[in-house]
């Protein structure tokens, strides 16, 4: 064979070689694997708080309200705004039909639902005033001790509120306001018994009782009006039933005052209607009332109540002060307290 054929043939078999080498796997073959790409970690990022979140404020008329409540140690109560506006409509239905009521004849003009339950759960008040201001009306309500126990109820967290103002017939002023629909089960576990109000060592803008509410509380006591202020007392949420056994007022120098005590089982009312529903909201706070014969001077009070409560004899003093900065108008008012059965009777 020429030489140039067998080279030729010798670089054949170097080339196959090679191949065979390249393409043909051992034994074990490489298992190559696909690089992940390297983690990434993205920073939590939390927005921070808006600064410029606005919250309803508190209607001045509610702040007014809870300044009360406070110096009976009670806990503030918040607005329903619904309610307050089922409130401003059994105002207005009570002005407009020159009358005061809790129940709406669906037959007469201004009648609506939301308003005929609102007045169903609420203090209620007309005024021959047209200029009669809301906070008047808080301290009128507050003046008669069946309407001040609705608004220191301490199983109440909610109200709503409203008043109405027109140029019309006799009453040119109604208010509403909700003590009822807003109580819980059972008060807060930060409410401590006897509850007093005015309570130890607080001081009162009111000194007086003007003869405006019904129920009448001057009927067991044979006074006229003005009387002094209502004191009060609460034992609980008609678990319970207080008997006074002794009781005395003293101003600061140190003199007796005369006065009354009655409560759910001592109130008399010649109206035997009027009687009842007095003692059903005295009985739904297991409530003591004591009201001087004559209205309070500036100063300040002692009171002693000696209670039994079925069986467990104490006796409750503590002091208040009277500041009577703060005046009720003169006008023409008629009050009637909150209907908890709801059964009406009407001044």
């Amino acid at each position: 064979m020429p030489f140039r054929s067998r080279a030729r043939l010798y670089l054949i078999g170097i080339i196959l070689f090679v191949l065979l080498v390249i393409l043909v796997p051992g034994p074990h073959p490489a298992t190559v694997l696909a690089q992940s790409p390297p983690p990434v970690y993205l920073p939590i990022i939390l927005s921070p708080a808006p600064t410029n979140v606005s919250y309803p404020p508190t209607p001045p008329w509610l702040q007014y309200l809870n300044q009360y409540r406070a110096q009976a140690n009670l806990p503030p109560l918040q607005e329903e705004p619904v309610w307050s506006d089922g409130a401003w409509k059994h105002a207005r239905y009570m002005v407009k039909n020159d009358i005061i009521v809790h129940e709406e004849d669906p037959q007469k003009p201004w009648y609506s639902p939301d308003g005929d339950i609102a007045g169903r759960n609420s203090n209620v008040l007309i005024s021959t005033s047209l200029a009669f201001s809301e906070t008047q009306a808080i301290d009128l309500w507050m003046q008669g001790p069946f309407h001040a126990l609705g608004i220191l109820d301490p199983r109440l967290e909610r109200t709503g509120f409203g008043i109405y103002h027109e140029n019309i017939g006799s009453y040119k002023t109604g208010a509403t306001l909700d003590v009822l629909r807003g109580r819980t089960t059972t008060p807060a576990s930060s409410i401590r018994y006897p509850i007093l109000w005015p309570s130890d060592g607080q001081t009162t803008a009111l000194d007086r009782y003007n003869g405006s509410e019904s129920p009448n509380p001057l009927t067991s006591c044979g006074f006229t009006a003005p009387s002094g202020l209502p004191i009060l007392m609460q034992f609980g949420s008609g678990e319970r039933t207080p008997k006074v056994l002794e009781s005395a007022l003293y101003n600061d120098q140190t003199h007796s005052l005369p006065h009354c005590v009655y409560t759910e089982s001592t109130y008399y009312n010649p109206d035997l209607g009027q009687q009842n529903l007095g003692r059903n909201i005295l009985n739904t706070r297991d409530a003591v009332v004591l009201i001087p014969q004559a209205p309070l001077q500036a100063g300040t009070y002692t009171v002693s109540i000696k209670v039994d409560l079925e069986g467990q004899i104490s006796t409750y003093t503590w002091r208040f002060s009277v500041n009577p900065t703060l005046k009720v108008g003169s006008q023409q008012v008629e009050a009637e307290g909150e209907s908890p059965t709801q059964t009406m009777v009407e001044p």
